[in-house]
């Protein structure tokens, strides 16, 4: 079904729920996990947290995309992930519509996050004050697997 019309607050409900029951169970939680990740970027923001470090976690050998979203959003947890939804839905649906290689698009998430970690560090050495301490020494904030 390829229906480019606008969606709808509760008319496209049941369109959803009808594409949903179509999917495999695989396939089912990977649209969650995806709608968790969509609904995440759109919470409203919070008073300014705190500057934090990155948490680096270990790159599993074999780690699926949305793990790998998932690892990342708990690797950078300062980071607003409104701005980084365009590029990431595109790398998602990269490999979930196209068939692009789960190790190739979950190290472009990593560069993503990456980047994006560059630019809040850039943000906040441009403020006034020492409001750039969680990110010092973070040049690679990305853990090896074990």
């Amino acid at each position: 079904m390829n229906d480019h019309r606008a969606l709808r607050h509760g008319t496209d409900e049941p369109r959803l729920t009808r594409l949903f029951r179509s999917l495999g169970e695989d396939d089912r939680r990977t649209l969650l996990a995806f709608a968790e990740f969509l609904a995440a970027g759109r919470q409203p923001a919070a008073a300014p947290a705190p500057p934090v470090a990155p948490t680096p976690l270990p790159r599993p050998e074999q780690e699926t995309v949305i793990a790998a979203i998932r690892r990342l959003s708990r690797t950078y947890t300062m980071l607003d992930r409104g701005p980084m939804l365009n590029e990431t839905s595109a790398l998602m649906s990269a490999h979930v519509l196209q068939g692009r290689d789960a190790a190739v698009v979950i190290d472009d998430l990593e560069a993503l996050f990456l980047r994006h970690f560059s630019d809040y560090c850039a943000r906040l050495q441009a403020a006034p004050g020492d409001a750039h301490e969680g990110c010092a020494g973070t040049d690679t904030p990305a853990a090896e697997p074990d």
